[in-house]
């Protein structure tokens, strides 16, 4: 492949095959499971099956690793550890995870869609993650960590920066350098000003001229170091595009930090030595923060970290991903409901007071301190949902005539009810969230929402008849409401009238990833093979793949089966 510069890729408007096959572009990776027909399908952004998916992160972990972009520790070829193996392991659960965010942003409406806070959210945990797992490699390699700094690799033009360093520790000049390369100086100039990247071979022989030139530096050594650094460098790049170039060089320069403060505060302990926590690393380096006895280890750096902001995301990592949003926002939305079509608050509202009041709501929730929550356990997270309640309560005390104050103490209370058990917390939000709706009737989100409480503790039968009324208040079906219903209609296993809501929600919003995915469980559930296969395949494309797999692993009823059931009977 020519000298070319990263080519911008507008994340969010792809999903992570797009995402992996320009990383593989710009690194110039060539192997011939990545070369074929199906790879280049997935890097366009289509679906492939599972099975070719793996083939394909496997084949990117064996030449990163060929390459020495990844290490190897020797005590993997001891225990037959396999990196490649780790390496794809790892891109593909992130890759699950930037697949089900990009799905959701794409979803969602309103004031929610913050989608540049959203993504540096979701990369800053992924940050943490990524400390664990380098951390974890590091020790078993027997390598040393970065003093903490802002890397060059996430400043602009991190790779001709790098070789910049290199070439002034050679002693040499653009044109000497040019003169030993057998290039022109002008090929020289571009790789180190930013505007093209050289080949594999050219840093193959960038490596044995400057290691001929430094001392202690071995042509390997140097080469695998510059390999891995312009690695880093477009994979910044890449992220720079969206989030913008200071919050790539934050977050790196956290990663930086974290894997330092890591293996300082190990120092510091009893560790036992490596030949003993060998499994535990390794364990690290494939889990991550999804590694039980990983999460120690963070807490421990959140108490050495001293930016808040980071300490909250550290600590977070340690559990679900998604419970900390969860505790933060008070939502009763659960994965299977309607998240992301529920309505803001109308622009045209008469609620003066709403500026006031979002500003008070988005201050209960920065209050939020999860080390106290983690390090109190459950009676914490109960006294957190308490707080959250006294302060909505107050806030509805304060502006009784807000429709947002009261939707948000009703959503608050049902969401706690629901963890609590109390059913009595959930009659108190659904009262609240229906004064919400009489004071602004084109609402549709707290005329939603006490059905969607209802459905989330179980009573359905209870959530059809209130959702059945929220229609008779609102001016006109909303996506929102046809969402709630078809969910409720399902669990209550009415499917056809099930699908028939989740149809309509598709035709307003073809993109809303979980509307395709239930309206394929209620095809495949009804016997209709051709409908639930298109709808699990959009599914499945939009993020959502668990009707697709369920559908090609057997669980689902065939027409022939159904058909000698009913001969039997």
């Amino acid at each position: 492949m020519s000298d070319s510069k990263v080519k911008p890729v507008p994340m969010l408007s792809v999903y992570s095959g797009q995402i992996i096959g320009a990383v593989v572009d710009a690194l110039a990776i060539h192997h011939d499971v990545l070369d074929d027909r199906t790879a280049r399908r997935f890097f366009a952004g289509q679906p492939v099956n599972q099975h070719s998916h793996t083939k394909i992160l496997l084949a990117i972990g064996e030449v990163l690793v060929d390459r020495g972009i990844v290490p190897v520790p020797p005590l993997f070829r001891q225990r037959d550890v396999s990196m490649p193996i780790i390496v794809a392991a790892t891109v593909a659960r992130a890759a699950q995870r930037w697949d089900q965010l990009v799905s959701t942003m794409q979803s969602r409406s309103g004031r929610t869609t913050d989608s540049g806070k959203a993504v540096e959210g979701f990369l800053r945990i992924v940050v943490v993650d990524l400390a664990v797992r380098a951390f974890a490699l590091m020790r078993l390699a027997g390598l040393k960590p970065s003093e903490p700094e802002t890397p060059l690799w996430s400043q602009e033009n991190g790779g001709g920066k790098l070789l910049r360093a290199l070439t002034r520790g050679a002693n040499l000049t653009r044109d000497q350098l040019a003169a030993r390369l057998g290039v022109s100086a002008t090929s020289v100039d571009n790789w180190l000003d930013g505007n093209n990247r050289p080949t594999p071979e050219n840093i193959s022989v960038i490596a044995k001229v400057l290691a001929g030139r430094t001392a202690g530096s071995r042509p390997e050594q140097l080469e695998q170091n510059i390999r891995r650094q312009f690695a880093f460098a477009h994979v910044a790049d890449l992220v720079a595009h969206l989030i913008g170039r200071e919050q790539v060089m934050d977050l790196s320069a956290a990663l930086v930090r974290f894997i330092w403060l890591m293996t300082e505060d190990v120092n510091s302990m009893d560790r036992p030595p490596l030949e003993e926590a060998a499994g535990a690393e390794i364990d690290a380096l494939r889990l991550g923060t999804a590694y039980l006895l990983s999460h120690n280890l963070l807490r421990n750096l959140a108490i050495l970290e001293k930016d808040p902001g980071w300490k909250r995301d550290i600590l977070a990592a340690t559990v679900d991903w998604s419970v900390p949003f969860q505790w933060a926002g008070g939502q009763t939305l659960s994965p299977k409901s309607s998240a992301g079509l529920a309505q803001d608050i109308p622009v045209d509202s008469s609620d003066s007071d709403d500026a006031e009041v979002f500003s008070r709501l988005m201050s209960t929730i920065d209050n939020i301190n999860y080390l106290s929550v983690l390090s109190g356990g459950p009676a914490a997270f109960f006294r957190i949902l308490d707080d959250g309640i006294a302060q909505r309560r107050a806030i509805v005390r304060d502006f009784p005539n807000s429709a947002r104050a009261h939707n948000e103490l009703g959503s608050f209370l049902g969401m706690v009810g629901k963890h609590m058990g109390r059913r009595d917390l959930v009659d108190e939000g659904i009262i609240e969230c229906h004064i919400a709706s009489a004071l602004l009737p084109t609402w549709d989100t707290p005329a939603v929402e006490p059905g969607i409480m209802l459905a989330n503790i179980g009573a359905f039968d209870e959530a059809i008849r209130d959702l059945a009324q929220a229609a008779e208040r609102l001016p006109s079906p909303t996506p929102h409401l046809q969402f709630a219903t078809g969910y409720a209609l399902m669990e209550l296993s009415a499917l056809d009238e099930a699908l028939e809501q989740f149809e309509m929600v598709i035709k307003a919003r073809p993109d809303y990833a979980t509307a395709h995915l239930h309206a394929a469980h209620c095809a495949f559930m009804l016997t209709d093979k051709q409908k639930g296969v298109r709808y699990a395949k959009t599914a499945r494309r939009l993020g959502e793949p668990g009707a697709f797999i369920a559908w090609r692993e057997g669980k689902y009823p065939s027409p022939k089966r159904k058909r000698r059931a009913r001969q039997r009977r």
